[in-house]
């Protein structure tokens, strides 16, 4: 008797296991990109390069790159994959990512100490190569890096 009990405990933890494991798959594939459900994860790959190149090319100001690429490209990814409906022009990704992204970003920069005009000059730079480049994940950090070198 004991050990039905056990089974049947056990089969209602793995079913409730499973059913977090679809529900965590499913919402993982609304912000997936089409050629990493076909390739695989390749923007994981371009976002170490990315932040790789941005720490030697530009040393300390690689910064500012890392965080965009952890706010800007993150933020906008979510949201604009879950409430995204205006679409920007000439590009798939959507006014709601691509603002919440900025949004992100700047409040990071503020909180950083970085002054409002760099912030806002950086957070633009970001929300703009994260909704136009064709890789964001390998230009965003280098972007945001280069130009922080010149206003930071």
């Amino acid at each position: 008797m004991k050990s039905r009990v056990t089974s049947q405990v056990v089969d209602r933890v793995e079913e409730k296991i499973r059913g977090l494991e679809d529900l965590i798959d499913y919402q993982l594939s609304i912000v997936e990109r089409d050629y990493e459900k076909r390739g695989g994860y390749i923007g994981l790959t371009y976002g170490v390069l990315g932040v790789t190149l941005s720490y030697f090319l530009f040393k300390d100001y690689a910064f500012y790159g890392v965080v965009s690429l952890a706010t800007t490209d993150a933020v906008a990814t979510l949201v604009g994959g879950l409430t995204g409906t205006h679409r920007l022009p000439f590009t798939s990704k959507t006014f709601e990512g691509s603002l919440s992204g900025f949004a992100a970003f700047f409040t990071v920069l503020i909180l950083t100490g970085v002054s409002p005009l760099a912030s806002l000059m950086l957070s633009t730079m970001a929300a703009v190569v994260e909704a136009y480049t064709v890789e964001d994940n390998l230009l965003l950090p280098i972007a945001v890096s280069l130009l922080s070198t010149l206003i930071v």
